[in-house]
C-alpha cells in the first residue's frame, strides 16, 4: 500500500513540476474569449452554467441577440438581414465564425496493475498517449447548432459524435430537435462528462447482449425546457440501438427531470451562491427518471427484446456534489442459444468535493447484480479519485479500482490508473 501512495504522489508532483502554461484553449473558450472554468467544474464534467449553456444550443442564456453580445471572435455573415425581411424569396441568412471551430484533445494513460499474474508487467506505456480527439462545435447564429467529435486511438478512428440541432423549434426552448450520432439525454451524468473511470451503469452489457448508454446513438431526439422558470425538462429519442447495427424496430427512450433551486435550467437567473471565482457552486437538487427499450439482434439472429428503467439524483450543496442512479433492465432472451430471460440491476452513488478550484477528490461506489434464468452474479466495486487541474485546460487524474467479483471474498486492487488530459 506505501508503494501506491508513492507512485500516487511522485505521478502528481511531477506533473505539477513539468507542465508549462497551455498555448491555447478549447473551441468555445476561444469563441467567447473565456475560460474553460466557465462551463466546467473539471474537463468534461460541467457545471450549471456549461449545462444551460449546451442546453441553449451551445449559446449564452438569453437568447440569439445576448449571445451574439458575448460573443468576440469576427464573424462570416452568411447573406444580409435584409434577407429576413424578402423570405421565402431569399435564402434566411446567418453566420459562421470566421476562425475554424475546431479544439484538440489528448489523453496519455498509465497503468499501475499490482495484481498482475507472475511473469506479466506491473506498469503499462502502452497508452502513452492512448486518444486524439478532435473537436467542433457551435452555432449558425439563429437556433441551429452542432457538434462533432473524432476519436484516433493507435490505428482506430472513429466518429464519436456528429450532430446538427433545430433549437427553439417552440419559443424559450421549450421544443428541440438533435438529429446525427448523438448521447441519449437520460441523466444528468454520463461517461461523456464523468471525471474518472467510466460508469458500469453505462457501459456493463447483461448476457451477450452488448447494448449500453455508452455508446452513441444514431437517430434523433427532441428536447426541451418547461415551466415558468425553466426547472423541468424533458428528452425523448429513436434510435438505431445496440452497436448502431441496422436494426427494423428500432429503440425508443424517453426522460424527464425537474431541478429545485441553484440555477434555472435555461441559465437565465443566475445562481445567487455562484461567484466568478466557485463557478462549482449552485445549491440544488435534481431529480431525473428514464425508461429505454429496445430490440438487439443477438450472434446467429437470435433477438433478444430488452427494457431499461432507472433514476437519477444529482444533488450540489456548497463545494461537495452527490450523483446517485439506480437502474433496472429486463431483456427477453440476453444469452445466445437460451431460451431463459434476465435482469440486471444496476446501483451507482457518487461524491466530489471542491477541495481547491483546481483539486478535486473523488468516490464512487457501483454495484451490479446479474440474474441470468436461475443464476446470479454480482460485482462491486469502489473508485477513488484524484483530479488536479495544473490549468484550466490540463488536468491530471489518479484513479484507483477496487472490485469485488462475483463469488471472490474480498475486495482487490484491479488497477491505478495515472493520466494526463489536455485540450487546445
Amino acid at each position: 500500500m506505501k508503494k501506491i501512495i508513492v507512485l500516487m504522489g511522485v505521478f502528481v508532483v511531477a506533473s505539477l513540476m513539468m507542465t508549462q502554461d497551455a498555448l491555447a484553449i478549447p473551441a468555445f473558450a476561444r469563441r467567447y474569449k473565456t475560460s474553460c472554468a466557465t462551463c466546467h467544474i473539471a474537463y468534461p464534467k460541467l457545471n450549471a452554467f456549461g449545462r444551460a449553456f449546451m442546453y441553449n444550443g451551445y449559446q449564452f442564456p438569453g437568447g440569439v441577440e445576448k449571445d451574439k453580445e458575448q460573443v468576440k471572435e469576427e464573424e462570416v455573415q452568411m447573406g444580409s438581414e435584409a434577407y429576413k425581411r424578402v423570405w421565402p424569396d431569399a435564402i434566411w441568412p446567418n453566420s459562421i465564425s470566421q476562425a475554424i471551430p475546431l479544439g484538440f484533445v489528448i489523453e496519455a494513460e498509465t497503468a499501475y496493475l499490482p495484481n498482475a499474474p507472475s511473469g506479466e508487467p506491473k506498469i503499462l506505456f502502452n497508452e502513452i498517449p492512448s486518444e486524439l480527439e478532435i473537436l467542433g462545435g457551435g452555432n449558425f447564429s439563429d437556433n441551429i447548432s452542432y457538434f462533432a467529435e473524432v476519436a484516433i486511438a493507435g490505428e482506430e478512428v472513429e466518429i464519436e459524435m456528429a450532430h446538427i440541432s433545430f433549437d427553439n423549434i417552440l419559443p424559450n426552448n421549450a421544443l428541440s430537435l438533435k438529429v446525427g450520432k448523438i448521447v441519449p439525454l437520460v441523466t444528468p451524468f454520463s461517461n461523456m462528462r464523468r471525471l474518472t473511470a467510466k460508469y458500469w451503469f453505462a457501459n456493463k452489457p447483461l448476457g451477450d447482449n452488448q447494448w449500453n448508454l455508452d455508446r452513441t446513438q444514431r437517430g434523433f431526439e427532441i428536447r426541451g425546457l418547461l415551466g415558468k422558470e425553466k426547472r423541468f425538462i424533458y428528452s425523448a429519442g429513436l434510435v438505431e440501438g445496440r452497436k448502431n447495427e441496422i436494426n427494423e424496430a428500432k429503440d425508443f427512450y424517453f426522460h424527464a427531470g425537474y431541478k429545485l433551486g441553484g440555477m434555472q435550467l435555461d441559465g437565465t437567473q443566475l445562481a445567487t451562491q455562484a461567484g466568478p471565482s466557485e463557478p462549482w457552486r449552485d445549491n440544488s437538487v435534481r431529480f431525473d427518471a428514464f425508461f429505454y427499450s429496445g430490440r438487439a439482434t443477438l450472434i446467429g439472429g437470435q433477438k433478444d427484446d430488452f427494457t431499461q428503467v432507472g433514476g437519477s439524483l444529482d444533488l450540489y450543496y456548497d463545494r461537495f456534489n452527490l450523483s446517485a442512479l439506480v437502474a433496472v433492465q429486463n431483456d427477453d432472451r440476453p444469452v445466445i442459444g437460451q431460451t431463459f430471460d434476465g435482469t440486471g440491476t444496476h446501483f451507482m452513488v457518487e461524491g466530489t468535493y471542491v477541495l481547491f478550484p483546481w483539486l478535486l477528490p473523488n468516490l464512487r461506489y457501483e454495484r451490479f447484480k446479474a440474474t441470468l434464468g436461475d443464476e446470479s452474479e454480482t460485482d462491486q466495486r469502489f473508485v477513488p479519485g484524484l483530479v488536479a487541474l495544473i490549468r484550466a485546460n490540463v488536468k491530471a487524474l489518479v484513479t484507483a479500482e477496487i472490485e469485488k467479483e462475483a463469488e471472490e471474498g474480498d475486495f482487490e486492487i484491479g488497477e491505478i490508473e495515472f493520466a494526463l488530459v489536455f485540450g487546445f
